[in-house]
């Protein structure tokens, strides 16, 4: 996506309420639509590497 782009989702009923609903506004066995602007967004940060710490043990 790009910055200032509008997409769709589209959320089939089990993977949105199940037949269940949420018993208010939203019946059951209903998909969801929901759009989605992208307004921004931040670059991801890396994280530095651990340093792996070595023993030097002898074995007896």
């Amino acid at each position: 996506m790009h910055k200032k782009e509008k997409i769709t989702f589209l959320f089939p009923s089990h993977v949105a309420y199940g037949y269940h609903g949420d018993e208010k506004r939203i019946g059951a066995n209903q998909p969801i639509i929901c759009t989605v602007t992208l307004n921004d967004f931040k670059p991801e940060i890396s994280k530095p590497k651990e340093i792996k710490k070595e023993t030097n043990e002898k074995e007896n």
